[in-house]
């Protein structure tokens, strides 16, 4: 599965600096990025079920005042 640019550059965020090799080693890449898309899917349910939510008040409310 080919990662996006985005989920590069946020994986670059989760390093950890170890002198003694020389160089940047990933901590928990995988882990974190399961974490983010699990961040990521709740936020779109969320966003959904408001979208949904003010879309029924919205009619809800032109049936009341029309009657």
């Amino acid at each position: 599965m080919k990662s996006s640019n985005f989920e590069n550059f946020s994986s670059l965020l989760h390093t950890d600096w170890r002198p003694e090799n020389g160089d940047f080693i990933k901590e928990n890449s995988l882990q974190d990025s399961e974490q983010f898309k699990n961040r990521i899917r709740k936020h779109n349910i969320i966003a959904v079920s408001l979208a949904i939510s003010i879309v029924i008040v919205f009619i809800a409310s032109i049936i009341i005042l029309s009657i």
